[in-house]
């Protein structure tokens, strides 16, 4: 039987123990408030007690320091062992990079602290892209309850045109992509609203999804939510008529798009991409292919021809703002067809051509 303040001790001495750099019998004695002939009694009697412990004895500095070994466990649990204790470290930095989840960041620092204790306190060595000049960052964690609550929100919005809309939704998943936050959610009703308020036209997508015309949730940007407008939607959540069972997979909503915008109308395309394997001109390797292959345009990218001169990409995706941006970032590369695409890329080349015209640069 353990009395409890042998117990006090012993709790002490295992935290001093758990350390990377141990401990000295003076650290045990100061920690414990006991003499020197006291903490060697409660080191045998610890590993008399407690068969699994495993306590080595190492000089530095002519000092005798006491520690645990790696295999050793800990009288108030397993010991972790470094790759573990690395997991978590990798674990909480993955969590710390992404804003907006204000409510875990006390959870995550009092781990940390814990770790921090232990001796296992490492450099950094990883990040991950988290953009702190987004707007409504934060709002992903407010947004996250209540998609666990499955709560009705409303919200007013500004869309790319410069219009406001307010909207009445049903949320159901969060999407980052390429540094912003998306929300797939079912539309319930939208009012567009000019400058001054006033209500241009009301759509009520209860009247379209019973007619046919309205199956699939829509994604709505976080960054243009107006966050003083974002509310619970009482009414619509005392009426009961709530579409709370996502009429789709969320995770496979994105599948067939690069990006987050999936607009339901435009077909599945096979889009083929021709990449010269020089440079057209010269006798310079092109990059863009060794860019291309190693960082995939999207899931569905395979080689289906390859040649001396060049390699044919194809891509199985909905036509959306991000295919082009995507398309957009390689100089040297062509896209053959469809011709829906390839007439989209020439006149999206064109307007940029334009921008940099030598009349342009000579009225400079």
């Amino acid at each position: 039987m353990v009395n409890k303040n042998a117990l006090e001790r012993y709790i002490r001495i295992d935290t001093c123990l758990s350390t990377a750099d141990g401990a000295d019998i003076q650290t045990l004695v100061e920690a414990c408030g006991v003499s020197k002939q006291q903490v060697y009694k409660d080191l045998h009697e610890m590993q008399r007690l407690f068969p699994n412990i495993r306590i080595d004895v190492f000089t530095r500095k002519r000092k005798a320091i006491y520690r645990y070994t790696a295999d050793s466990e800990r009288i108030n649990g397993t010991k972790l062992s470094d790759s573990e204790y690395g997991n978590i470290r990798d674990a909480l930095k993955i969590l710390e990079s992404v804003r907006g989840l204000p409510y875990i960041k006390p959870a995550i620092e009092a781990i940390k602290k814990r770790l921090d204790e232990s001796g296992r306190v490492q450099g950094e060595s990883i990040s991950f892209e988290s953009s702190e000049l987004l707007n409504n960052g934060d709002l992903v964690w407010t947004i996250y309850r209540h998609i666990r609550e499955q709560t009705p929100l409303t919200f007013r919005y500004h869309t790319a045109f410069k219009y406001w809309y307010v909207y009445s939704i049903q949320p159901y998943y969060l999407k980052q992509y390429n540094g912003r936050w998306f929300l797939l959610a079912w539309e319930y009703r939208r009012d567009r609203i000019d400058d001054k308020g006033n209500l241009v036209e009301s759509l009520d997508r209860e009247d379209d999804s019973a007619s046919g015309k309205f199956t699939q949730p829509r994604n709505y940007a976080i960054d243009r939510i107006d966050r003083s407008t974002l509310k619970v939607d009482r009414p619509r959540m005392t009426s009961g008529l709530l579409h709370l069972k996502c009429p789709i997979e969320p995770s496979q909503f994105f599948t067939e798009v690069i990006g987050a915008t999936l607009i339901t109308t435009n077909p599945v395309l096979d889009i083929v991409i021709k990449v010269p394997k020089l440079i057209p001109g010269t006798e310079w390797p092109n990059l863009d292919l060794d860019r291309i292959r190693t960082k995939k345009l999207h899931a569905s990218q395979t080689e289906i021809e390859e040649t001396d001169e060049f390699v044919r990409l194809q891509i199985r995706v909905r036509k959306n703002y991000e295919l082009f941006t995507a398309l957009m970032q390689y100089e040297h590369i062509e896209v053959e067809s469809p011709d829906e695409i390839r007439s989209e890329m020439v006149k999206r080349l064109q307007r940029m051509a334009s921008n940099y015209s030598d009349s342009k640069v000579a009225q400079k």
